[in-house]
């Protein structure tokens, strides 16, 4: 062990990180099923269905990443612990790319935002376009996107503790801070405001953590060449995430074009719950990525580790399966016709 931290010179038992990151992932889960209905009644239906398309351009908007950040946690995973500022020169160059990606989409995204707001008929948010609202959004999600980076070297690092614990933090923080602001204000700008300023602040305090592990990132030590390394590395991981932003996400712009927002509101209700429950099984790939490449680049055998992930896997598609069969049980045992 070394740094502030204490750099682990081989990863941890694979059980106890997955843990960590489904449990994380399951309190979320619990946090932002519960703020459905909270978010509908402070808000009404219509201001909730605009909260949930704004909410769906920032995941699209996040896919504009290309895969770094797990290429970075990959990569930092096989690198020699023994040259440090390899480590400081891969997360620079991976901040430097991000922060250069969006800055050149930003200049699109102001042309496009207005047209796209009035298309999907989403309302003005008190004196703001929607437009304006869409460009904020995606600034937010370009910061973070940069900061993210941080947790990358600490799953890179295999500081998977304190990666949950960041994990936890930004997503339920943010919520909480979310349906709080819209009990009280019953106004979408200002809860959109208190979601990504908490979502912000959490990202922040991650990659200033990440410092500790002694990686250093600066614009001196941004190196082209790592840069194109990590991006080919991030889009062969990126590929299937982008199948499953297609599948979750643009079929709500679909129906808020064709049906209008309060349809799309209910829609949000059941699509949320399947992705939430998609999230649990899939949470448990941010650990296995850095553990199988470090023990493969040490010469090390991964059957076994690979034979868990699989095991794994299949649980949790078991148990993502077992929640539409037990609906689908429990409603035959429902009366045909109900006696009101």
């Amino acid at each position: 062990m070394n740094s502030a931290l204490g750099i682990a010179e081989s990863p941890p038992g694979f059980a106890e990180p997955v843990g960590l990151f489904m449990a994380a992932r399951v309190i979320n889960l619990m946090v932002g099923l519960a703020m459905i209905p909270l978010l509908v009644h402070s808000l009404g239906g219509l201001e909730f269905a605009t909260w949930a398309v704004l909410l769906s351009s920032s995941i699209v908007f996040a896919q504009l990443h290309l895969g770094i950040p797990t290429a970075l946690a990959f990569e930092v995973a096989i690198a020699s612990r023994s040259e440090p500022e390899l480590v400081s020169r891969l997360w620079s160059s991976a901040a430097a790319f991000l922060a250069g990606i969006h800055a050149l989409l930003l200049l699109l995204v102001i042309v496009v935002a207005q047209p796209i707001g009035e298309w999907l008929g989403l309302p003005h948010l008190g004196p703001w376009h929607p437009g304006v609202v869409i460009v904020a959004v995606f600034a937010c999600v370009a910061t973070r996107s940069v900061l993210l980076t941080g947790g990358a070297v600490m799953l890179g690092y295999f500081h998977f503790r304190q990666a949950a614990a960041f994990s936890l933090a930004q997503a339920f923080l943010s919520n909480v801070a979310a349906t709080s602001v819209a009990s009280i204000t019953g106004d979408l700008a200002d809860t959109l405001m208190a979601f990504w300023s908490v979502q912000l602040a959490v990202a922040a305090a991650g990659f200033a953590f990440a410092r500790r592990t002694g990686a250093r990132p600066a614009a001196r030590l941004v190196c082209g060449h790592l840069a194109r390394r990590l991006v080919r590395t991030g889009f062969t991981f990126q590929v299937a995430e982008w199948a499953q932003t297609i599948n979750f996400q643009f079929d709500k712009f679909v129906v808020v074009r064709v049906l209008g927002l309060w349809p799309a509101a209910l829609y949000e209700v059941a699509n949320r719950s399947v992705l939430a429950l998609r999230s649990i099984p899939a949470s448990s790939t941010e650990t296995m990525l850095p553990i199988a490449a470090q023990r493969a680049a040490s010469g090390g055998s991964t059957f076994g580790q690979t034979r868990r992930m699989v095991l794994l896997a299949l649980h949790g598609v078991l148990v993502f399966c077992a929640a539409p069969w037990a609906v689908a049980l429990g409603s035959k045992r429902e009366p045909r016709s109900l006696p009101w």
